[in-house]
């Protein structure tokens, strides 16, 4: 690497990492003071508050660092228009593009980076988050916020129903649940007024049970039982939430989601464009540094720092809204999904080589 590359990056490291640690410090400072009340109301030991907030640290690294970079890279290049140094740089006739290449290169790295975040720590880290605020501090599950009513899944070839769910006893009321062959002929029927969790390797336990086994040409065998094991494989935690958040998914769980919401008869097209962009997204470091570069080298007045800011607030909104508004167009259905999640990435980075073309040219 060159001397004159060196020295940029090093300017641009040291600009994103102050800029990153005080995102993620004004966040969590936020956090803490919207969390606060119910944490003390609810008496949280400061190990597990401690502990929570930590968690929040890896997917507060992935949103920020966007805005990060391209502060980082609107302040080098701010700073060296300042002290006439980018003048000196470009009177010599390097182009904008040579220029730019060290930073270029890192935030396609931290591109790549925010991927195996999102694809490791991520979910790991919310799913714990969740649990730690749910269960430890607001204690949801001992007050019974998280019964349910109405619920039905499916196990291969098994199909099961319940009327509620209690989470303070962690208790499923009027259970059923039904065997099918593979040409979907009923085999067998399992009524049970309740069914308890015992635990872990014991798994559910189905009570007062009335088993209906249905038999080809053969008259139908009833069985009453006091007590049953329930053949599911599901836990008391995954009755906890009735909503699905596929933002905090990571692209592989979320295709394994989606293809068991597929075995199970339920449409899962509008999930497609959630999928890419789980892999488009991570990019936006890299598309609107390569934009803003063509804005923020050019000549402008020393003393004149906030037209640069400015410049890059607009290209990060204009970013976030295609990308938005294409992205709600595949979950709609209007386009493709493919399509959707990849346009806001390819219209800008076309947008970036013209606006770096023409920077370039005499004027």
């Amino acid at each position: 690497m060159k001397i004159l590359e060196r020295y940029l990056l090093g300017q641009f490291l040291r600009n994103t990492a102050i800029i990153l640690a005080a995102c993620l410090i004004l966040f969590i400072l936020i956090d803490v003071t919207e969390r606060l009340d119910t944490i003390l109301a609810e008496d949280a030991d400061f190990l597990t508050t401690l502990m929570y907030f930590a968690l929040k640290i890896p997917q507060t690294l992935v949103l920020m660092m966007p805005i990060s970079v391209l502060g980082g890279t609107l302040f080098t290049f701010a700073t060296l228009h300042k002290n006439s140094e980018l003048v000196a740089m470009r009177g010599s006739g390097t182009t904008i593009l040579s220029l730019a290449k060290p930073i270029l290169g890192f935030t396609l790295f931290l591109s790549l980076f925010s991927i195996l975040l999102s694809e490791t720590v991520v979910p790991t880290s919310q799913r714990k988050l969740r649990e730690i605020y749910n269960l430890e501090i607001q204690k949801k599950d001992e007050k019974g916020i998280y019964s349910r009513e109405n619920i039905w899944w499916r196990e291969g070839e098994n199909f099961f129903a319940a009327e509620s769910f209690n989470s303070s006893t962690k208790t499923l009321i009027g259970v059923s649940a039904i065997r099918v062959s593979e040409d979907f002929r009923i085999r067998s029927r399992m009524l049970a007024d309740q069914a308890i969790w015992l635990n872990s390797d014991l798994g559910w336990n189905a009570e007062e049970v009335s088993y209906f086994s249905f038999r080809r040409k053969k008259p139908l065998l009833t069985k009453d039982f006091q007590k049953l094991p329930l053949p599911t494989q599901r836990n008391p935690k995954e009755f906890f939430s009735g909503k699905i958040e596929t933002d905090t998914m990571s692209f592989r769980e979320l295709r394994g989601f989606m293809n068991q919401q597929s075995k199970s008869g339920l449409t899962v097209s509008h999930l497609y464009a959630s999928l890419y962009e789980k892999l488009s997204f991570p990019f936006v470091s890299f598309v609107v540094v390569f934009v803003s570069c063509a804005f923020v080298v050019r000549q402008v007045r020393a003393t004149n720092l906030a037209l640069p800011f400015l410049l890059g607030l607009g290209i990060a909104f204009t970013y976030f809204m295609i990308h938005s508004f294409s992205v709600a167009l595949g979950r709609a259905e209007l386009i493709p999904p493919i399509f959707s999640a990849w346009i806001a990435n390819g219209l800008m980075l076309f947008i970036g080589m013209v606006l770096n073309a023409g920077a370039e040219s005499p004027r």
